[in-house]
């Protein structure tokens, strides 16, 4: 019964880790798009009112 409970602790644990790297991942690909992208729209606001 402990081993089950050992397993079922370690199976847990694994599980906590890879969606919690899973979701820093994604965060940060979700911060380095944005920021790109906020990056990239700002360059075109710059041009934009230089030429104006």
């Amino acid at each position: 019964m402990e081993a089950l409970g050992a397993t079922t602790a370690v199976t847990v644990t694994i599980t906590v880790i890879a969606v919690t790297t899973v979701a820093t991942t994604g965060i940060a690909v979700a911060v380095l798009v944005g920021a790109n992208s906020l990056y990239s729209l700002l360059a075109k606001l710059s041009l934009t009112t230089i030429y104006l």
